[in-house]
């Protein structure tokens, strides 16, 4: 049973029973023949598990199960996703996605695009642009929580970003293997920190080559997100331990 492919995506999952989109993954992945998913099962405590196994009896060879066993967070889930599938697979590509969809899949075939057509990019972050002809659904309130995260994220960086925190991301294999070799000291913006580590181990000049923020063409804001008065906190105090961490390099 083959189980390399160019591309392998990481979806974390905690408590997704009632968001895990089985019949999204299997219209995708039965004309996508190439790429592979592995599902995280973060401890959940509802019938998560049991999802992801439905989607991979139906594909066995496209579709791994990772099962922590006990809620380690996002980024842990991510980096074990990461660390899993490179001892187990080839693969020229690890990215992950959130669980929810809310980037819808079909966008990996255009971050595949983007990062085939140019052998000096390693990195393709989504980025919720909205403008004409991309439909970006996110409240108001969203979208400005958003655009003020954005502005504090890229001054920690020194780096001009328009989105840190969407959950779709890919990245040429060894550059994934590196950023996510050590464990991460983010809980709640993570994602800020893989850049942080990249403009660390490439330098500054080189993360704007290497780097490529993808205007996605759909984008949803999907009900039941985690993200709450504590998270939005947690965030911040996240920055500052990231600036306190990385600092240095800027």
């Amino acid at each position: 049973m083959n189980k390399d492919f160019p591309v392998w995506i990481v979806v974390p999952c905690y408590n997704e029973e009632k968001r895990l989109g089985r019949r999204a993954f299997a219209e995708y992945l039965s004309i996508h023949n190439d790429v592979g998913f592995c599902f995280v099962n973060d401890g959940s405590k509802d019938g998560t598990i049991e999802v992801i196994r439905n989607i991979r009896d139906d594909f066995p060879g496209q579709v791994a199960l990772l099962d922590l066993g006990r809620n380690y967070g996002k980024a842990e889930a991510v980096r074990s996703g990461v660390s899993h599938v490179s001892q187990l697979y080839s693969c020229r590509y690890i990215g992950f996605w959130d669980a929810d969809l809310a980037t819808p899949l079909e966008e990996i075939d255009n971050f595949l695009k983007i990062l085939s057509s140019n052998d000096e990019l390693l990195v393709a972050s989504g980025s919720r642009i909205s403008r004409m002809g991309a439909c970006i659904e996110r409240t108001p309130f969203r979208y400005m929580e958003g655009k003020f995260f954005a502005a504090l994220s890229s001054a920690v960086l020194g780096l001009k970003f328009r989105d840190t925190q969407c959950g779709a991301k890919l990245f040429e294999k060894e550059i994934a293997l590196r950023i996510f070799a050590e464990p991460l000291i983010s809980r709640w913006c993570f994602d800020v920190e893989l850049f942080a580590r990249i403009r660390d181990l490439m330098g500054h000049a080189e993360v704007k080559r290497v780097v490529y923020e993808v205007p996605l063409q759909k984008w949803k804001e999907i009900p039941g997100s985690k993200m709450d008065i504590k998270g939005s906190m947690g965030m911040i105090l996240d920055l500052g331990k990231i600036f306190l961490h990385y600092g240095s390099a800027l």
